[in-house]
């Protein structure tokens, strides 16, 4: 690119600006090359942007912080989305069929391959061989669960694996047996998973394989408005193809990874594997691609009964901990010494004791020294070790999109409604002083932030919206969730000072959504984004599918030194993958997709692009005055009155009261937690002083939401 395209200065204005926290919106921003260069009122950002800059109007809607996806599994996502995807196939019978969809429309497949199947679709909750030689007997069938941490195969699988009754369980791991014949039953879980079958699919796939794989996320990414990702188990194939992207300059996302740790029978080998990414640390330090740490996975997870827990499961299991203190503790010690950020997946009670455990052994031999360690997941924890995080500076890497109360009911039926009552904690983190970091671990969850975000302001859920909400209690203001999808998961990362909040000299790493959550409702970020790309040469992703009626998003990361192909701004339609890389089959259920339903939304507006001079329309702030956006009549959906409100409790489409009618009949008014401002209308100062509706609100008779008009029962996002 020439230096003068590479300083070139563009203006976005039309829509609020959500600088950061506790900041009031502001009007325009200027870019120069990749940097902010004003953030503020449009007249002085004119006069910055000088004469002859381009303008960019947004036409509504509002201007985040680029999202960071604090953990998520790149080339994974992107090979989810060429599989049959079965995370909302709700019986045998309907995984039975996608299979046998999926192999039909892919006849010269060597393998048939699925993801995102649930423990409670099938028959207790043990899927078996015989169910998949049923309907495949011909070519080996592998399907990873929703949570990736077991796979269920086939019988021409097992034969090519080499899996028989003679195998031996490798530590942390468990290849299912017949218990009357000791046959393997065609499910794998945990380390047996990692050291059999992953490596044998790795060794299948090509360099090209890769590529495209990689080049599927980061299209997927960019079209939901993620302008970074850590990437939380990096081997050698996948670094080497984020580097191949990198040096070519096709990488529109940052990338910051973490070396997976492999567990082994002795400590020199986990030292040797932390020396190898002390290396790759130092040779990896780009903006676009860095390596950071290494990543431990202590315990499996919930669904299958392999999290590590201090009590059994309903069914009486207790699993150890794949990594116990002894074999842990070195090796935390050794990359803490080496300056490697240390991230512990641990998502049972016990795991995340051994990992504080084995953190505050390496705080103690080592020294004071910087740390930015984490722990991923944290699902249910022991009350007594909250604080702890806080004290030894820990952050606590969550993924709201895990609590979606659709994919919850094994989970809470093998933990126990008394300890489930504790899942997924996040407020009692972050009152206890530790940093809150959200990513979605996609491919084990849809990608999408705004569905993590849904997710995470109302504990419903983002894939049925009638489900009653899981543990409403633990709900945070969608502003608190905002801000650690974006400035708490870059300083997640080390990232702090250059991305998450958009102030002059950062860079412009920012996304644009079509329509205000703080002011239409939490509801819509339920829904599936209609996104699109651009970066600085202005490139476009490309088409996809979306869904209904949803915001959309404009992720906007601005590269030097990258050719123009397309104007700053433009939009495209987007969904789970663009329709012309990455759609799986024709056959493919629409509402199978990681990021959600398939089918068609609505485009978002392509930005005008002019010369700067003077404004030909008003140029002042946009008002924050609660205005109504719809019909009054049709609005507020039924049975809402029209009699005054207080202040800061009126619907925000038609300033209705939010007298409510419950499922049961009974007529109600919503909590005093339902209340839109968290200040009083004086000090209303714009979108991050605005909460968002809780789930608090619902019949005291039934127990179930009321029918409102606030934002989260207001309307059911579409399917």
């Amino acid at each position: 690119m020439s230096t003068e395209r590479a300083d070139r200065t563009t203006l976005y204005r039309g829509a609020p600006v959500v600088t950061g926290p506790d900041s009031p919106p502001a009007e325009a921003l200027v870019v120069r090359g990749d940097r902010l260069l004003h953030v503020g009122t449009e007249e002085r950002a004119r006069e910055v942007a000088g004469a002859d800059a381009d303008v960019v109007d947004l036409a509504g809607g509002l201007v985040v912080p680029g999202f960071v996806d604090a953990h998520t599994h790149v080339l994974m996502t992107g090979d989810a989305l060429t599989r049959a995807h079965l995370r909302d196939a709700h019986d045998l019978a309907e995984i039975q069929r996608r299979v046998r969809d999926w192999a039909g429309a892919n006849p010269d497949a060597p393998r048939v391959l699925g993801q995102g199947w649930l423990f409670s679709a099938v028959p207790g909750g043990r899927p078996t061989r015989e169910v998949l030689d049923a309907v495949c007997a011909d070519r080996p069938v592998y399907l990873d669960a929703n949570d990736y941490h077991s796979v269920w195969v086939n019988s021409r699988a097992l034969e090519e694996l080499g899996i028989t009754r003679d195998t031996p369980d490798p530590v942390g791991g468990t290849i299912a047996r017949d218990p009357r014949t000791g046959e393997p039953t065609g499910h794998v879980d945990e380390t047996a998973m990692h050291d059999i079958v992953w490596p044998f699919l790795a060794a299948q796939r090509t360099d090209a394989d890769r590529d495209r794989h990689l080049a599927a996320a980061v299209s997927a990414y960019a079209a939901a408005g993620i302008t970074g990702v850590v990437d939380m188990a990096v081997d050698e194939h996948g670094l080497a193809a984020m580097d191949r992207a990198h040096r070519a300059g096709d990488l529109a996302v940052r990338i910051v990874g973490h070396w997976f740790m492999e567990r082994v029978g002795d400590t020199a080998g986990h030292l040797a594997q932390v020396a190898t990414a002390a290396r790759l640390a130092r040779e990896h330090r780009s903006p676009w691609l860095r390596m950071a740490g290494v990543k431990f996975v202590v315990d499996g997870v919930i669904d299958g009964c392999t999290a590590a827990l201090t009590a059994p499961y309903s069914n009486g299991a207790l699993p150890e901990p794949i990594w116990d203190h002894d074999a842990l503790a070195p090796a935390v010690a050794a990359a803490d010494a080496a300056g490697l950020q240390i991230a512990i997946h641990a998502i049972g009670d016990q795991a995340v004791r051994v990992a504080l455990d084995a953190l505050q052994h390496a705080v103690e031999r080592n020294g004071a020294r910087p740390r930015r360690h984490r722990i991923e997941h944290l699902e249910y924890v022991d009350p007594a070790d909250v604080p702890r995080l806080a004290r030894l500076g820990i952050t606590a890497s969550m993924q709201p999109v895990h609590a979606d109360p659709a994919v919850q009911d094994n989970w809470r039926a093998m933990l126990g409604d008394s300890r489930a009552d504790r899942g997924y904690p996040w407020p009692e983190f972050s009152a206890t002083g530790a940093r809150l970091a959200f990513g979605t671990d996609a491919p084990t969850a849809p990608h999408s932030p705004l569905r993590n975000l849904y997710i995470a302001a109302t504990r419903r859920s983002a894939l049925d919206p009638s489900l009653p909400p899981n543990v409403p209690g633990f709900a945070l203001p969608l502003a608190d969730a905002l801000r650690h999808a974006t400035h708490d998961a870059a300083w997640s990362c080390g990232a702090e000072d250059e991305r998450g909040l958009l102030t002059p000299g950062r860079l412009a790493d920012f996304a644009v959504v079509d329509r205000d959550p703080f002011t239409e409702g939490s509801t819509h970020c339920s829904r599936p984004a209609s996104c699109g790309r651009s970066s600085a040469g202005s490139r476009r992703t490309g088409r996809a599918d979306s869904g209904p009626a949803g915001p959309a998003v404009s992720p906007v990361v601005r590269r030097r030194g990258r050719p123009s192909t397309s104007r700053v701004g433009s939009a495209v339609a987007v969904g789970s993958a663009p329709a012309s890389r990455s759609r799986p089959s024709s056959t493919q259920p629409p509402t199978a997709s990681p990021t959600g339903p398939g089918t068609r939304g609505p485009i978002l507006r392509v930005p005008r692009r002019r010369r700067a001079g003077p404004a030909s329309t008003p140029t002042g702030p946009r008002p924050t005055t609660p205005t109504c956006r719809t019909s009054p009549s049709a609005a507020c959906g039924p049975r809402t009155t029209s009699a005054p409100t207080p202040s800061g409790s009126a619907c925000r489409r038609s300033r209705r009261t939010r007298a409510t009618t419950s499922p049961c009949g009974r007529s109600s008014r919503a909590s005093s937690g339902t209340r839109w401002w968290s200040r009083p209308a004086s000090r209303r100062t714009g979108p991050l002083s605005r909460l968002p509706p809780t789930a608090t609100s619902g019949c005291r008779r039934c127990g179930r939401p009321s029918r409102s008009s606030s934002a989260v029962s207001r309307r059911r996002p579409g399917r």
